[in-house]
Order: structure tokens, then C-alpha cells, then sequence
């Protein structure tokens, strides 16, 4: 800007002097000395305006430059500071997500180990895994016997093993077996136990592992109404029918050594005794009494009961000997049937009373 109002002032000068020694007179000199004066000052304002203009311009871009550079600076440093809250938050989330996961793998972990667990207690002891296998003889009304389609097997016995089987996760299969074989059947593992309208006795007791009862039985002596058999005595001369290997059999086997002089009939099903006394072809049945009061079915206004044992022979569920994980499971279930309420309601509707199962709860541990 220096050079150029310089540039100005010297040419006007130049002016003037050519003008003065050309003998030009004072006003066109004067004239030239304006014009010159007023071209500078005119040069000058122009330098002066395009310099603070220049001045403005660059304080103008340099204060937005800053103030943009430092909304942007600003700005970035929000970004990253919400880019650090919501990596932090994602971190968070993330170690939750870790530990929620870390808590359910435990949660299912421990599950699985307790459902193996259980399933383990129960199948150590069972001989096919999830399911229990009962001996039953299915002929013993109403304790076990095949329906009217001869193939369904139905009863008392059959509904406390389906019970039983379903409080302690098992499957159940009942194993159709001979009277006379039964027991031979636990002892080589043919099945887990036997649930068959076994009465406690003492041999019994020794050679197997026994339950607690589950119903109350004795033996009695069903003779026809019309006859004059009052007592177990009056069947001196007189025929009586068993099933063969019951508590019954070896009952009347015991008078006889004591010396009763009895016909002793053994049959290889109770059915087959009460078909005998209903043909007349026999005096008297021996058998249980919870079979007894059930078995004459319509004809049981024809029969009575005259005798009965003193001896109480309770029905419990048989195993091997040595099998205690067995046992102890067996009454565990048993104690849940007999709390639940099952129990009394399979004696109500096979024997019409729970008078049956009355004070054997106790024997399970049952409350």
C-alpha cells in the first residue's frame, strides 16, 4: 500500500513540475496540484479502506476459524466423551450379560447334576434304568387279576405299583409270574420286588428284605351259609381248599402236623379254590382275609366268614435281601401315597373302609 500511494504523490509532483517549467500560469498549476492532491488522498483512502477491510476480513476469518475450530474441538471432545460413557455402558453391559450367563450355565449345570443326581438314586437300584419291575401272580381278586378283556391287569396291588412307580419317576412293568415261583423270581433278579399280596412272616422276613405293611390281613375260613362249620377245628373229616404256597397252605399244613385230620386241597389260584366251594366239591376256602370279603362276589350272601386267624399276617413288598437302597426308596414312596391320601382312597374302593390300612402309615415314617 506504501508503494502504491508513493507511486501517487510522485506523479502528481511530476505533474506539477512539468507544468511550472512550461510556464504554465498559477491557477492551471494550482489545478494540477488539486487534481494530484485529490488522486492521492483519493489513492490513499482506497489503500486505507482495502487494509482495514483485508484487517477486518482476517480478524473476522481468524475469530470464526477459532471459535468454529473450537466448537468442532468442543464437540470431538463430547463425541468421545459420550463415545467413552457408551463404551462404558456397553462394557457394563456386557460383563452383566457375562454374569447373567455365567449364572443360568450354573443354574442349568446344577439342574442337570441334581436331575442326574436323582435319576441316579433311583436307577442304581433298579435292574432296567427308569423303570421298576414288580413280580405280580394276576389272579388274586382284589388284589391283582386281568380285566373282562382278560389282558388289562387291574386291582389293588396293580394301582398302589402304578402309584408308587409314578411318585418315584419310574416306569412300570409288571412281570406276570406263578404263585409257586415268586419268590424264586426277586432272588435272581427276574425283577426289582414283588407286589403280590405278600404276608409278613417270620421265614419270610429272614430270607427276603420286607417293607413295612401297607395293608392289614389275617387268614379266615369261608364255609357256604348252610354250613356247620363254626371254627377252624370243624374241619376235622372235612375238605378245605388253598392256594398252594400262601400263608393259607402252610397255616392249614401246621394244624395238620398238630394233628387235624383235613382234606388239604392246594390249588395253583385262589379263583380256582372259591370255584371248588361254589361247585360243592369242597367244604371250606382258606385265604386272605382281604381277598375273602371280596372274592364271593355276587354269591357272597350264599358264603360266610366263620374264622379268623389271631395271628396278624400284614401284606408288605418284597426284594432281595441286601437291596436296602431299594427298601429305603420303596418306603419313601409309600410314605408319600399313604400322606397323599392315595393310599385311602384304593382302600375305599377295593375294600369298601380304610380300616384295612388304619395305623400302618406310621410303619413308613409317613406324618
Amino acid at each position: 500500500m506504501k508503494k502504491k500511494l508513493l507511486s501517487v504523490v510522485l506523479a502528481g509532483m511530476m505533474v506539477a513540475a512539468t507544468l511550472s517549467g512550461c510556464g504554465s500560469n498559477t491557477k492551471e498549476t494550482e489545478a494540477v496540484t488539486e487534481a494530484a492532491t485529490e488522486a492521492v488522498t483519493e489513492a490513499a483512502t482506497e489503500e486505507v479502506t482495502e487494509a482495514a477491510t483485508e484487517a477486518e476480513t482476517e480478524e473476522v476469518t481468524e475469530a470464526a476459524t477459532e471459535a468454529e475450530t473450537e466448537e468442532v474441538t468442543e464437540a470431538a471432545e463430547e463425541t468421545e466423551e459420550e463415545t467413552e460413557e457408551v463404551t462404558e455402558a456397553a462394557e457394563e453391559t456386557e460383563e452383566e450379560t457375562e454374569a447373567v450367563t455365567e449364572a443360568a450355565e450354573e443354574t442349568e449345570e446344577e439342574t442337570e447334576a441334581a436331575e442326574t443326581e436323582a435319576a441316579e438314586e433311583v436307577t442304581d437300584y433298579t435292574l432296567k434304568e427308569g423303570v421298576l419291575m414288580v413280580g405280580m401272580e394276576i389272579g388274586y381278586p382284589p388284589m391283582e387279576y386281568f380285566d373282562e378283556d382278560g389282558a388289562t391287569p387291574i386291582g389293588f396291588d396293580v394301582e398302589v405299583a402304578t402309584a408308587l412307580a409314578d411318585v418315584l419317576g419310574l416306569e412300570l412293568e409288571l412281570v406276570d409270574t406263578a404263585w409257586d415261583g415268586i419268590f424264586a423270581g426277586v432272588t435272581t433278579d427276574k425283577y426289582d420286588c414283588i407286589i403280590s399280596s405278600v404276608s409278613y412272616t417270620e421265614d419270610r422276613n429272614d430270607t427276603y428284605l420286607l417293607s413295612s405293611a401297607y395293608v392289614a390281613n389275617a387268614p379266615v375260613i369261608v364255609v357256604p351259609n348252610d354250613s356247620e362249620i363254626a371254627d377252624i377245628m370243624d374241619l376235622e373229616g372235612m375238605s378245605v381248599a388253598v392256594q398252594m404256597e400262601t400263608t393259607a397252605d402252610y397255616l392249614i399244613q401246621e394244624y395238620i402236623e398238630d394233628g387235624l385230620d383235613t382234606d388239604l386241597r392246594q390249588y395253583e389260584k385262589v379263583i380256582n379254590a372259591f370255584d371248588e366251594i361254589k361247585a360243592g366239591r369242597v367244604d371250606a376256602v382258606c385265604t386272605d382275609s382281604v381277598v375273602a370279603s371280596y372274592y364271593l362276589g355276587d354269591d357272597a350272601s350264599d358264603y360266610k366268614t366263620v374264622w379268623q386267624s389271631d395271628e396278624k399276617e400284614p401284606i408288605v413288598i418284597c426284594m432281595k435281601q441286601g437291596n436296602d437302597a431299594l427298601a429305603e426308596m420303596i418306603n419313601e414312596g409309600m410314605a408319600e401315597l399313604f400322606e397323599n391320601g392315595t393310599m385311602a382312597e384304593l382302600a375305599v374302593k377295593y375294600f369298601g373302609t380304610e380300616d384295612v390300612i388304619d395305623g400302618l402309615a406310621e410303619g413308613f415314617g409317613a406324618e
